[in-house]
């Protein structure tokens, strides 16, 4: 009889245990609730005192934290909001965004080294948006700072690699309106446009053939590679895709390709800056893995005036 009731009591005990890990898990879903409602309609007055709250209970609260800080900071209290992003940002190191935030109200108040050394990290994260540095309120106290300049440029290389990279600018004399004719012979042989097009990183070109055959290529600088890509479609259902690179005075691709046969042959596709109005493509051809090649085609590209 003993053990029963030993045992009863255990149960009773347990149960109470429950009930008030319930109660306790309840009331803090109605209290993050009444704060999201005060959150949601920025009343920050309110929402602060109710995250303010959240936080002394639950200190490991991310979220909590971070919308203290802009419930602080939308009321213009800078100091707490810092704080306030402070702890979330040392609960979670990754949150970039609140570290920008956090960077915006060391820059509210003056702050100018803690606003650098926080926006200098998000910068070096990955932060690709100069626009928005450029236009916040919040950073205005710094932008006569040089190293305002220095966040704005890390930012745009983020955001815009090809326009900061010398690499990414080697084949830009391919780009232009063009007649193409037979190197020679001074025969037409073509009609190209070569664009620059998504972030100044990829050079397309559209090539209308007179013996008929249309293509399209796309050429752009591998960053990872560190050589430059060609992949070539036209309508006769042609796939090739070539790797180079810059090469003393010419750009050089080169390209296996297997034929029906199960051969494989080599293509070499050179382009040459002749003058500012005027390149050469010299395309060859070798069946015997290098060793000896045969010319393809010559073509000489004339900007159109």
């Amino acid at each position: 009889m003993y053990k029963v009731v030993g045992k009863l009591i255990a149960l009773l005990c347990m149960v109470a245990i429950a009930q008030s890990a319930f109660a306790q898990i309840s009331a803090a879903k109605t209290a993050a609730a009444e704060a999201d409602k005060f959150f949601q309609a920025k009343d920050w007055p309110n929402a602060a005192k109710a995250y303010e709250t959240i936080t002394k209970k639950e200190p490991q609260n991310f979220l909590a934290w971070n919308r203290l800080g802009t419930a602080y900071h939308s009321a213009g209290q800078y100091n707490k909001a810092a704080a306030a992003w402070e702890q979330a940002v040392a609960l979670n190191a990754n949150a970039n965004l609140v570290k920008y935030n956090l960077a915006c109200a060391y820059a509210r108040v003056n702050n100018k080294d803690k606003a650098f050394a926080v926006l200098n990290q998000v910068a070096a994260s990955g932060f690709f948006q100069p626009e928005q540095i450029s236009a916040d309120a919040d950073l205005a106290g710094l932008q006569d700072d040089p190293r305002f300049k220095a966040v704005l440029a890390e930012a745009q290389k983020n955001g815009r690699p090809c326009t900061v990279a010398p690499e990414y600018r080697q084949f830009d004399f391919w780009i232009g309106e063009w007649d193409v004719q037979s190197n020679g012979s001074g025969q037409p042989a073509g009609k190209s446009s070569v664009q620059l097009i998504l972030g100044e990183c990829i050079i397309f070109e559209n090539w209308t053939g007179i013996s008929g055959v249309n293509g399209k290529s796309f050429n752009l600088y591998n960053a990872v590679t560190k050589q430059w890509q060609q992949k070539w479609v036209d309508d006769r259902g042609t796939i090739t895709d070539y790797a180079g690179g810059w090469k003393d005075d010419r750009m050089e691709f080169l390209a296996s390709q297997l034929q029906p046969d199960g051969k494989t042959q080599l293509l070499r596709m050179t382009f040459f800056k002749l003058d500012p109005d005027r390149v050469r493509q010299f395309g060859e051809l070798s069946t015997d893995e290098g060793k000896t090649w045969s010319t393809q085609y010559d073509l000489i590209y004339v900007r159109k005036k």
